[in-house]
């Protein structure tokens, strides 16, 4: 069995504690819904910078706390939760959709706790 790792080391760090001093103040920015102050920049999301910078982002899967504390740890840039590795973690059933979203939602809350560095990518299925 080989382990992978990732390929070199990328730093994610950004300053959002304020807008640059030429941002204009009628842009307003509410998370998702998030607007450029200049309408032909693109916003980019950590995933979407890791991508350009590697290329190829390996993804570990996790499905609690723990694993998703491994996983940063271990040097990954990001992280996967998959519907059926928490039904099988938490039900130990496959994913036929007993899970509600309240229940995905606490679990995807809490993985992203443990691993506050890294993006963590949700599968939620069909709710």
């Amino acid at each position: 069995m080989t382990m992978m790792m990732p390929l070199k080391p990328t730093s994610l760090h950004y300053n959002l504690s304020a807008p640059p001093s030429n941002f204009p103040s009628n842009i307003i920015s509410h998370g998702s819904n998030t607007k450029s102050a200049y309408p032909t920049v693109r916003m980019q999301t950590r995933v979407h910078r890791l991508i350009e910078d590697q290329g190829i982002v390996l993804m570990p899967g996790c499905y609690d706390a723990l694993s998703a504390a491994i996983v940063e740890k271990s040097g990954f840039h990001a992280g996967f939760i998959s519907g059926y590795a928490l039904s099988a973690s938490l039900l130990s059933k496959p994913d036929f959709g007993l899970l509600i979203p309240p229940e995905m939602a606490v679990t995807a809350r809490s993985v992203c706790a443990a691993a506050p560095m890294i993006p963590i990518i949700v599968d939620a299925g069909k709710f």
